[in-house]
C-alpha cells in the first residue's frame, strides 16, 4: 500500500518523516475499518457542501 501524506495537513516534520519512512519501508497498515470510516467522514463533508474541507481527508491509498 502506498501512502501519501497531504502536503495542507498540519503534521508536523517529524511526523511527516516518519510517515515517508515507514512507507518506504512497507510498514504502514490501515484495516479496512479504518478506511471505510475515512471514507465515510469524506463523504459526510461533501453531503454537507464542504468539500474542501472534505478534500483534506483523502489520504490517497492505494492498495
Amino acid at each position: 500500500m502506498s501512502f501519501r501524506l497531504d502536503q495542507r495537513a498540519s503534521a508536523s516534520d517529524a511526523f511527516a518523516d516518519w510517515v515517508n519512512e515507514q512507507d518506504q519501508l512497507e510498514a504502514i497498515y490501515l484495516s479496512a475499518v479504518t478506511i471505510h470510516e475515512i471514507e465515510k467522514c469524506v463523504r459526510l463533508l461533501e453531503t454537507k457542501g464542504t468539500k474542501a474541507k472534505a478534500a483534506g481527508f483523502t489520504c490517497g491509498c492505494k492498495a
